[in-house]
């Protein structure tokens, strides 16, 4: 049986040698993840890092919207929403979509018509209310870090 000879740290930390330098290690390696991992203790700094959160959702979401053709699943949300909502729901029957989407595309087309930016900027919208949304959920639910975490991630 070895015993393991403990050496006392200048600071009197009570750290063996060993503790001591893979601490000093993970200091000098990891400064930009604690800097990126802290969280901020300001609330103006908690506004201002959501507001570049959502910023950064929209501008990912919006960049090229209307660059691409129709693809054949925004055609026949289109064509499905295009109907009365009485009419979506039966021709909803026999498919295993839910609804409620294609109601708010409806109502959508309505007021801004059905060009490519306008069917897709519903779903542009819903992205970015998405990341202000988990956060609140996240923060609630779980810590304010699993908030952060979620709204990150959504974010891209």
């Amino acid at each position: 049986m070895k015993i393991k000879k403990e050496v006392k740290s200048p600071c009197n930390t009570g750290l063996s040698q060993q503790q001591s330098l893979s601490s000093r290690h993970w200091d000098k390696s990891s400064n930009f993840l604690r800097y990126v991992y802290k969280l901020p203790s300001n609330k103006y700094a908690f506004y201002i890092i959501i507001i570049i959160l959502i910023g950064l959702a929209l501008w990912l979401r919006i960049y090229d919207i209307g660059g691409k053709d129709v693809w054949l699943d925004e055609a026949n949300a289109v064509i499905i929403s295009e109907h009365a909502p009485s009419q979506i729901l039966v021709r909803l029957s026999q498919d295993s979509s839910p609804p409620l989407y294609y109601m708010f595309l409806h109502y959508w087309m309505m007021v801004f018509g059905q060009s490519e930016i306008a069917i897709r900027s519903i779903s542009a919208l819903f992205g970015v209310v998405l990341v202000a949304s988990l956060f609140l959920i996240g923060k609630r639910l779980f810590s304010e870090k699993v908030g952060w975490y979620a709204s990150v991630i959504a974010t891209v």
